[in-house]
């Protein structure tokens, strides 16, 4: 199939071929998080090198990865700086 016509459907999908042409040599995943009212991420070290299994189990073997890009979308509804969480 055309990734682009696969990629019509599936907007996460078109994001991780636009990656994955920037920087063929790596691996694109995401990970999504839902913070509510009290709720923080922990202090953590984006380049830490961690090993990463493809998950749809097509290559069992864990690779070790790092992050090199980090994307961070608020979808706060109404969301100002004066709240806080800015990074």
């Amino acid at each position: 199939a055309n990734p682009r016509e696969a990629d019509a459907d599936d907007p996460l999908a078109h994001v991780t071929h636009l990656l994955q042409a920037l920087l063929p040599e790596k691996r694109a995943s995401f990970q999504a998080a839902c913070y509510t009212e009290g709720n923080h991420i922990t202090e953590h070290d984006d380049h830490a090198l961690v090993h990463h299994s493809l998950p749809d189990g097509s290559d069992p073997r864990p690779v070790l990865c790092s992050r090199d890009i980090a994307v961070i979308l608020y979808l706060t509804k109404d969301w100002r700086r004066e709240d806080g969480g800015m990074l």
